[in-house]
């Protein structure tokens, strides 16, 4: 039983770690108030989990396919910039791994934990409409947000493998973005904090330490209005502990990757962004590609 928990944190560490890995570029860029946007996101991945060497997995690797569909939409807030972002991604793993030298594989197919993001943009340019708004040539910002993980995802404690957390996560952050003619740069600051989860191997408490993200950001806007960033993030905690007992599975992970988007007329665009693994000590090591549709439009 010792062994399958252990096994089986490999797996949340997995699932967690991918979710926290979202790389975000111009999360706190000026726009206006009343814009809407709905979009249909793709998203593959394909990598490896990295593991102690006297862990009794090995050799684990997944590949996933996740669509999502995401909602966002931008407010006044007593003449600030509000954001809400809303996702709800779907997901296909199929993986193999050496369990207590034995092969094993295995597919999952499931809902995944939804999220919601809010944002507030606290010092830079005062919120404006469409009608009014006035892009600047140079402007600072300084935002918080804080995103939300709703246990919503698949999860049965008799299985080894699980595509939600059965836990909530709250991630507050900082960022600051200056834009500098068509230039932007970025930093973001934050934390994860999760609740226990309780069904661990059924009768079992998970815990795990906050996970602190750092990210950085350079991007480029074109005339076309086509906009290509190039991202960083950098990961540090959230070791685990089940019934008490620390796992050794402290992270200190960074991934770099790059964002392309390209608008099709007024109201269309596609996004696409890529991001890999720079330097992984424990946990997740994965290629992700993800591309998305988004059709924007203005209401009051």
């Amino acid at each position: 039983m010792k062994a399958l928990r252990l096994s089986l944190i490999l797996i949340v560490l997995l699932m967690g770690t991918l979710r926290a890995q979202d790389l975000a570029p111009r999360a706190y860029t000026h726009v206006p108030t009343g814009l809407n946007v709905l979009a249909m996101a793709f998203s593959w991945s394909q990598g490896s989990v990295i593991t102690n060497a006297g862990a009794p997995i090995q050799d684990l690797n997944i590949t996933g396919y996740a669509p999502a569909l995401v909602y966002f939409r931008t407010f006044n807030v007593f003449g600030k910039l509000g954001r809400m972002r809303a996702l709800l991604p779907f997901a296909h793993l199929k993986g193999d791994a050496v369990f207590i030298g034995q092969d094993t594989s295995g597919t999952r197919t499931g809902l995944v934990d939804a999220r919601l993001k809010l944002s507030l943009n606290l010092f830079g340019p005062p919120a404006a409409t469409a009608k009014d708004f006035r892009p600047a040539q140079k402007e600072t910002i300084l935002g918080v947000s804080l995103v939300v993980s709703m246990p919503v995802g698949q999860y049965d404690a008799s299985k080894i493998i699980n595509i939600g957390a059965n836990r909530w996560g709250f991630k507050p952050e900082l960022g600051l973005s200056h834009r500098f003619g068509r230039w932007s740069l970025e930093a973001y600051g934050g934390v994860w904090l999760f609740t226990d989860n309780s069904e661990f191997v059924e009768v079992s408490t998970l815990e795990q330490d906050p996970l602190y993200s750092f990210q950085w950001h350079i991007s480029y806007t074109f005339k076309s209005r086509i906009w290509l960033a190039f991202n960083n993030a950098y990961f540090r905690g959230g070791e685990t502990s089940v019934d008490g007992e620390f796992k050794n599975d402290f992270q200190k992970n960074w991934r770099a990757g790059a964002t392309l988007s390209v608008p099709l007329g007024r109201r269309h665009s596609v996004k696409a962004l890529f991001h890999t693994g720079v330097a992984t000590r424990i946990g997740s090591d994965f290629d992700i590609f993800t591309i998305a549709y988004q059709y924007a439009w203005f209401s009051g």
